[in-house]
């Protein structure tokens, strides 16, 4: 089960609640899905294990923790980590963390 309300693949990146996390991790709260009950959205286990982006810290975390509107706005920004983003997303990207051409 996940706040998503639909099946989260491995290796998506989704956004955590910041009001869910200690307060050093507020400012960025993207984690990697890779495993777990928790990916599913019929399931009654919550867990998510997976990795920070910020530190590549292995953790797990609950589906409960995932924030829809943050997880939203930021794969329609930047894609979702699987699938190939468009020219426009790897741009945002780009900009977003400093990548220079």
């Amino acid at each position: 089960m996940n706040n998503l309300n639909r099946e989260i693949r491995r290796g998506e990146i989704v956004i955590l609640n910041p009001d869910d996390v200690l307060p050093e991790f507020k400012h960025d709260t993207r984690f990697l899905c890779k495993s777990g009950f928790g990916l599913q959205s019929i399931t009654i286990g919550t867990g998510i294990f997976g990795k920070w982006l910020i530190d590549g810290e292995e953790c797990k975390m609950s589906g409960e923790d995932i924030s829809k509107p943050l997880t939203l706005e930021f794969q329609a920004k930047y894609g979702n980590g699987i699938d190939p983003r468009t020219e426009e997303q790897q741009a945002a990207w780009d900009a977003a963390y400093g990548v220079k051409e």
